[in-house]
């Protein structure tokens, strides 16, 4: 009995003994994985437009983020930051993290420190100077640290209007409210298609962490079609063969001499309100050479021929009588014969109407215009000089 009971402490002192040996193998082997285990590398965080972003990590099971000293994980490789139009700052870095036992963590990254806003939108609006020819840019804005503004014209980029070109100022005495600043900026009205334009503007910092603004409200602006065929034609200025302006010639020179009327021609159309829709065309500046109009002091008919006796005038002279011009001259003279409101045909002639001159209308100019002196009871006169006319027609009644 006594042997049975040594055998059996023999054998229960014996497993006893394997399990502590294999415990002992277990925690040595343990050991030696964990000094063998690799760490892992530390992300690279980067800034672009509001978001930070690294490179994934090798064997990195997901990140943990410090933003302001504030922890969260992650499995993707960017987040987006909260940026608004006030001024704030972070300090961000990231740790790559392994579920994995042959890798460690690693150490945070270098901290990312920076300010961030975003930019305030304009509140656009614009206004035209048709004689200069410029359509000037008008905006309120917050944006002390923008440095400049992009334009977009008909849905493109157009081009950069840097903030040393931009007249502004600060509005003191609405220094707490936002849109405090106003600023201005000419356009060449030359860059405006003929049509419906349409176009905005947004700010822009060269500081990297400052995100641009929204876009600003959007602006049309319609660009009528330039004049064309520019005139003058009986006392009008004239063009596309629709009258646009008419002109009291005495009230222009007092110049025996050609002188020369700069006229800009006016919008045919009024304006409507520009904030929202403008009706303007290009200015058109027309060099008009006006030639003071003869007049025909008296015609007589004879049996074969008409007698035509005309006289220069002087703008100068003002009462009820048509006062000679002295010293003035025609190149030519172009006569235009009517029954009653027919036109029959029309005869220029060389002339050097100093004072007075007598022109005659022979019977064989009438034949060879199939013509006789009985068809003729009217008769408008046209001055020639130089390739201009006269600025209005001299109608006499025989």
């Amino acid at each position: 009995m006594k042997n049975l009971q040594k055998v059996f402490i023999l054998v229960i002192t014996i497993f006893i003994c394997s399990i502590i040996s294999g415990c002992a193998n277990n925690n040595k082997n343990s050991n030696s994985d964990t000094s063998n285990s690799v760490q892992l590398s530390a992300p690279v965080p980067t800034w672009n437009n509001g978001v930070i972003s690294w490179d994934s990590v090798d064997n990195a099971s997901k990140y943990e983020v410090s933003i302001n000293n504030i922890i969260s994980y992650t499995y993707e490789t960017e987040i987006k930051i909260d940026v608004s139009t006030s001024l704030q700052h972070y300090d961000i870095k990231i740790k790559s993290i392994s579920e994995d036992l042959n890798y460690t963590n690693s150490e945070f990254s270098d901290e990312l420190s920076f300010d961030t806003l975003k930019l305030y939108s304009p509140n656009l609006s614009y206004t035209i100077n048709h004689s200069a020819h410029l359509v000037t840019l008008n905006w309120k804005t917050s944006n002390l640290y923008a440095d400049f503004y992009e334009l977009y014209l008909n849905g493109a980029y157009h081009s950069k209007i840097s903030s040393s070109d931009i007249n502004s100022y600060v509005n003191e005495n609405e220094s707490y409210i936002i849109n405090n600043i106003t600023c201005s900026y000419s356009l060449n009205g030359d860059i405006f298609s003929v049509g419906t334009n349409q176009f905005y503007i947004k700010a822009i910092s060269n500081n990297k962490y400052y995100l641009p603004s929204n876009n600003s409200n959007i602006m049309s602006l319609n660009k009528n079609s330039q004049y064309t065929n520019i005139r003058v034609e009986n006392g009008q200025l004239l063009y596309n063969d629709n009258s646009i302006y008419n002109i009291d010639y005495d009230m222009v020179t007092k110049d025996y001499d050609f002188p020369v009327i700069n006229k800009e021609i006016p919008d045919s159309t009024s304006v409507i309100d520009p904030k929202e829709h403008t009706l303007w065309s290009d200015p058109v500046y027309v060099n008009i050479y006006r030639i003071h109009y003869p007049k025909i002091i008296e015609c007589i008919k004879n049996t074969d021929s008409i007698d035509i006796t005309i006289q220069g005038y002087d703008p100068s002279y003002v009462g009820t009588e048509h006062k000679k011009t002295l010293g003035y001259d025609y190149d030519k003279i172009e006569f235009i014969f009517f029954l009653d409101t027919v036109k029959q045909f029309s005869i220029i002639k060389n002339s050097n109407c100093l004072d007075e001159e007598i022109f005659i209308l022979t019977k064989l100019e009438l034949v060879n215009n199939n013509c006789s002196i009985e068809d003729i009871n009217k008769i408008s006169i046209i001055a020639h000089k130089d390739g201009y006319v006269s600025s209005k027609i001299f109608t006499f009644n025989i």
